[in-house]
């Protein structure tokens, strides 16, 4: 990981993003991944995405060995290219009016996207609010609705990354993993709705870059949200907000933005 370009690297968690990429990007965009629905598809009949386990280390090894079943409910193996042409993307804003509604009260924006993080990926914390839990299962019980995609690029996603391209002028991309080692060249064409899944054999793509002009759009483990890293000049021809649900990071945004600041040490901000 140490030799990954800066204009490629994920930022360390003590550096702001902004100071990170001071002398390749402008501007940071974070992108949420959003929940969706597959019309007749359902999550409890229907899994998709991160599977987790309680198992001890020995059981992880010992499964292993004796190779891992299939679970009845697995997605099956189209399932990628239908929610990429048929899925409903719904927003973050959505959901926690509707978790608010339910819950009775109106959970502050801050501590609904960090409890839709650690819901997501399933970590056990004491800021994650158990009322939004339980109206987040609720929600997905009753109305089909499939968490933010985990790790990578949302496939979700791929069609407003496609015409967020193409607004650019960014004809051909380069696809990345997460360890920045494996790659290949892609056409923007590939992103649209009518295509199979966009895919890096081996790996899951984790990052889409251009250099011509200078562009950064990167997913990471355990994370809910994209960066898009960009020029004044690209954002002036084409603001992200315009095809993603997000926020722009400031000059105190670290790369685990959900996070409190206190969580971890960090460097004095640079950048206003």
């Amino acid at each position: 990981m140490a030799d990954i370009p800066r204009h490629l690297a994920e930022p360390p968690l003590d550096t702001p993003m902004l100071d990170w990429w001071a002398d390749h990007y402008d501007h940071v965009f974070i992108a949420y991944s959003p929940f969706f629905r597959v019309p007749g598809f359902h999550p409890d009949t229907v899994a998709y995405g991160a599977s987790y386990v309680s198992w001890g280390a020995d059981e992880v090894i010992q499964r292993l060995k004796e190779g891992l079943p299939e679970q009845p409910n697995d997605a099956p193996d189209d399932f990628e290219k239908r929610i990429k042409a048929e899925g409903q993307k719904v927003s973050w804003a959505t959901v926690q009016q509707a978790a608010a509604q339910q819950d009775g009260g109106a959970p502050d924006w801050q501590s609904f996207a960090r409890t839709v993080w650690l819901w997501t990926v399933h970590a056990d914390r004491k800021d994650k609010d158990p009322k939004i839990c339980r109206a987040l299962d609720k929600l997905c019980r009753e109305t089909g609705l499939y968490s933010p995609q985990e790790d990578c690029l949302p496939v979700i996603l791929e069609p407003d990354i496609g015409r967020f391209l193409t607004a650019l002028a960014i004809g051909t991309v380069t696809i990345w993993n997460e360890f920045r080692d494996a790659s290949r060249n892609c056409e923007v064409a590939e992103f649209s709705s009518g295509t199979p899944e966009v895919g890096l054999p081996g790996w899951a793509p984790c990052a889409i870059s251009c250099d011509d002009p200078k562009l950064l759009m990167m997913w990471s483990h355990d994370n809910v949200a994209g960066l898009i890293c960009l020029s004044e000049e690209q954002r002036q021809i084409c603001p992200p907000e315009q095809f993603f649900e997000g926020e722009y990071a400031r000059g105190d945004t670290y790369v685990d933005w959900l996070n409190p600041a206190s969580r971890f040490p960090r460097k004095p901000r640079l950048l206003g």
